[in-house]
């Protein structure tokens, strides 16, 4: 739940190749560079060669289960973002430099003051003899946050509380 929003949160999916070039699928909140708004607002955001682009698509309601989901079809450096079950893409990216790479999880909170967290569940990748998998080793990234804490529940599932005891990524 979003009580009064001071500063950014984000959590999103990353394919990452370098610092230079990755794409991400998620959402933010707060006055944040990406979106612009102050309630979760879905997003793709992609840096192609150290420049970025992104595509802000459509205001979420909280406590709402929602997917996104992130492709490359056909290995052809073109990467597809789709939200909830739409059946078309609402993004794509430039053709980038690179069709696979490493998946992270990402949760970014950069006060304590709002009372928001997630739970990202079904984590999976389409493998490329066809087939849904989870990931041998879920990687978590950005959890700087002040006050929440991102935990791995397992390769598929993920939350972020306001506790510090359990499993950290």
């Amino acid at each position: 739940m979003i009580n009064s929003l001071h500063d950014a949160l984000y959590r999103s999916l990353f394919i990452q190749y370098d610092s230079h070039n990755w794409v991400e699928v998620g959402w933010g909140a707060g006055p944040n560079n990406i979106t612009g708004n102050s309630g979760p607002t879905v997003y793709a955001y992609w840096v192609n060669k150290g420049t970025a682009g992104q595509k802000v698509y459509k205001s979420l309601s909280e406590d709402t289960n929602k997917t996104f989901t992130v492709e490359n079809v056909g290995h052809v450096e073109i990467w597809r973002f789709y939200f909830d079950s739409e059946s078309s893409p609402f993004a794509y990216s430039p053709t980038m430099i690179f069709d696979s790479s490493t998946a992270l999880a990402n949760s970014e909170h950069y006060n304590t003051c709002d009372s928001l967290w997630t739970h990202m569940y079904g984590l999976n990748y389409f493998s490329v003899g066809g087939v849904w998998r989870s990931w041998g080793d879920l990687e978590c990234g950005g959890n700087n946050s002040t006050g929440w804490y991102l935990y791995r529940n397992s390769n598929t599932e993920l939350h972020v509380y306001s506790s510090s005891s359990g499993s950290l990524c």
